[in-house]
């Protein structure tokens, strides 16, 4: 049987190559308190670097061009919504547009509303986010259509439904980024987006990372902490591939995977959920008619039985046919027809 091919968001790192290749331009305009946002946005020409001072400015900005957004820090310089259901930032370039966004040292915050996120990014749009806040929105930050965007250390927290939404068919690099304190996902996958998910940090939220519909994460190096829920879920025909990371402390399991999802886990540590490490929706692992029809593969996790400090407090996995993780030779367990 074909073994399906772990897809790669190649082109994200184009994006973030041009993204931070920005940052050293010097400021085209400086906006100071009182002074619009707005009217600076629509002045300026294409490529231009818009630079703010610190201070608060309640507005929603609409961006169609390529330009650079650069605060004086994501404590310093606050962008607050004010109007419900409509993006604080919402960024729409042209289909053709060949340059980007770059949002760097903001403080992003006031949206409400499943259309009132912190930041939209739609259509075929390119956007660089560093160094930024997003916090006390309805959604942090949404990508939908084929928009592509790389987020570096940016924390995403306290927002009333999901951190991150990635949706349609975007295409995203997360890294170095902390993702917390959400009242549902960290980080959530739907349509066939596709993220590359490296060092963050995803706690205390509902659940840490939720994929589903035919999305496709790359998880490396990252921190899934002390989630409410499920550190990671994987459903319906989700693709990921979890590899060195942490999944710790979570409320119910470590990883999850159901439907007929394909998981690879690879040399991670999955210890002190309240339920299994790893388990798949079906039984006798849960009350459900639902029968697993996808793909696991793996080798070399830590996952401890529950007698051992930092035991998984139901087991390590449930069915006991995900016992190939903790070894070193791996397997894998294949349902699919």
């Amino acid at each position: 049987m074909n073994r399906t091919r772990w897809c790669c968001a190649g082109v994200v790192a184009l994006v973030c190559v041009a993204g931070l290749g920005a940052l050293a331009e010097p400021c085209t305009v400086t906006v100071g308190p009182g002074e619009s946002i707005q009217a600076a946005i629509d002045a300026a020409p294409e490529g231009a670097t818009i630079c703010l001072a610190q201070g608060v400015w309640e507005e929603h900005l609409a961006i169609r061009k390529s330009l650079t957004l650069r605060g004086a820090g994501a404590e310093e310089t606050t962008i607050r919504g004010h109007r419900a259901d409509t993006a604080v930032i919402r960024v729409h370039t042209p289909e053709d547009e060949e340059g980007m966004v770059v949002l760097e040292g903001l403080g992003v915050t006031g949206g409400s509303g499943m259309y009132g996120p912190g930041l939209l990014v739609e259509a075929a749009s390119r956007v660089a986010v560093i160094d930024c806040g997003v916090f006390d929105n309805g959604f942090g930050i949404w990508l939908k259509g084929t928009a592509q965007a790389t987020l570096s250390r940016t924390h995403v927290f306290d927002n009333a439904a999901t951190g991150i939404w990635l949706a349609d068919s975007s295409r995203s690099t997360i890294a170095d980024c902390t993702v917390s304190d959400n009242a549902f996902s960290g980080i959530w996958l739907t349509g066939e987006a596709q993220s590359v998910i490296d060092e963050v940090m995803a706690k205390g939220n509902r659940e840490g990372v939720g994929l589903t519909d035919a999305s496709y994460a790359r998880i490396e190096s990252s921190s899934i902490v002390g989630n409410q829920r499920r550190g990671i879920s994987i459903n319906e025909f989700a693709r990921v591939s979890i590899t060195g990371c942490s999944i710790v402390d979570n409320g119910w399991e470590g990883v999850y995977i159901a439907g007929s999802a394909e998981a690879t886990l690879e040399g991670n540590v999955i210890q002190g959920n309240q339920r299994y490490g790893v388990l798949l929706f079906e039984r006798p692992c849960i009350t459900t008619d639902s029968v697993f029809a996808g793909y696991v593969a793996g080798r070399r996790n830590l996952i401890p039985w529950p007698e051992l400090p930092g035991g998984n407090r139901f087991g390590e996995v449930c069915p006991a046919d995900l016992d190939f993780l903790l070894t070193t030779d791996g397997g894998e367990l294949d349902r699919r027809e």
